[in-house]
């Protein structure tokens, strides 16, 4: 995991949703191939308080993860809730 110190005494809870690829690598059925971790969620992260006043889609880089784009509404129990889109670590190999 990744830490990243945000304020004890003033924080934003926020749902970070994670995305990877859908297909493992290899052969086999398509049912066999699919990746458990493709769509990994969050619940319980923090953001910095400056956050509370974005507006839908808006993009951020959270530190040493990656880029995230807020949802077009906030979700459960009006908690900010983000996509991300692009990753910072790239885990692609060339064979």
């Amino acid at each position: 995991g990744v830490i990243h110190w945000v304020n004890a005494n003033d924080y934003l809870p926020v749902t970070l949703h994670d995305y990877d690829y859908l297909l493992l690598d290899g052969d086999g059925d398509f049912s066999d191939r699919l990746n458990p971790n493709s769509h990994i969620v969050y619940e319980n992260a923090v953001a910095e308080m400056m956050l509370k006043d974005i507006k839908p889609y808006d993009r951020f880089q959270f530190m040493r993860i990656g880029y995230y784009s807020a949802q077009g509404n906030y979700g459960e129990n009006n908690k900010y809730h983000f996509n991300r889109i692009v990753s910072l670590k790239d885990s692609f190999k060339i064979n």
